[in-house]
């Protein structure tokens, strides 16, 4: 069973995520310049996302402004699959349209 946290506003989703991340970047590989200013990104994007799912902790991560860049050009694979995926199985929790999961290509179709 799948325990899931759900913030109820964005900056409660926020701060959520960087504490369960310790405040740093958790980029599998990291940007160039990889550095102090820390963003949450959510790994399925909030374009995919109804109103129920938005706030998912789960599908939070902690990452520096040139790896959040860099998570966006790779989509999401420089977050490592399991991390990725864990992510997509956390919205499809709740989410009545299941998101495809992460492949080493990109998304699966």
């Amino acid at each position: 069973m799948i325990e899931l946290h759900i913030a109820k506003s964005a900056r409660e989703w926020r701060e959520a995520v960087l504490e369960r991340d310790g405040n740093r970047c958790v980029s599998m590989q990291h940007a160039a310049g990889c550095g102090s200013i820390l963003e949450a990104h959510h790994c399925v994007y909030r374009v995919h996302l109804s109103e129920r799912a938005l706030w998912i902790v789960e599908n939070g991560f902690t990452l520096s402004r040139e790896c959040h860049k860099l998570a966006h050009l790779t989509h999401n694979i420089s977050l490592g699959l399991v991390r990725a995926n864990a992510a997509v199985i956390a919205v499809n929790c709740v989410e009545s349209i299941p998101v495809p999961r992460f492949t080493k290509k990109g998304i699966a179709a």
